[in-house]
Order: C-alpha cells, then sequence, then structure tokens
C-alpha cells in the first residue's frame, strides 16, 4: 500500500540520515562533489540539461503527433541532455 511505502521511506531516509556523519567519516573527496564527479569523467545532468531532454521529447513528439516521445536508452538521453545531435 502507497501509505506503508511512505512509512517505511520515512525511516529509511531517518537510517540513512543518522549514519551519515560516520558513512562520510576519512571522505575528504565527498566535500566538494562537483570535483569527484569531474575527477572520475561523471558529466552531471543539472536543470539546464534536463531542460534540453524534456524540449527533445517534446520535439520527438511532434513528429509523431504526441506530447512528447519519451528517449528511454541511456545514451541518447545523456546526448539530448547534454545538446548532443545524434
Amino acid at each position: 500500500m502507497i501509505g506503508t511505502n511512505k512509512i517505511d521511506a520515512e525511516e529509511t531516509v531517518a537510517t540513512i540520515l543518522a549514519d551519515l556523519p560516520h558513512l562520510m567519516q576519512g571522505r575528504a573527496e565527498l566535500d566538494n562533489p562537483a570535483t569527484l564527479l569531474d575527477g572520475r569523467c561523471v558529466r552531471p545532468v543539472d536543470w539546464q540539461s534536463w531542460l534540453r531532454l524534456d524540449a527533445a521529447e517534446i520535439a520527438l513528439g511532434t513528429t509523431r503527433q504526441a506530447d512528447r516521445v519519451k528517449i528511454a536508452d541511456l545514451d541518447a538521453m545523456l546526448q539530448a541532455c547534454h545538446g548532443i545531435e545524434h
């Protein structure tokens, strides 16, 4: 039931937050997540990136007489997010 899932989610989040200081102990790289991601060659999807994906899905929809067409392939999704033509 949805109500049960909400209670479970609240308990899970509370447990993670309680453990967070211990989990982060000795992890200086977590002080700046952007630097950590950059060091791992991970390009994050920010709000502007998501807006590009949204626009690409809507554009696909217009070619198929639909409100939007979901881009489900991860590589195609990231290409749309980062403005890479495919």
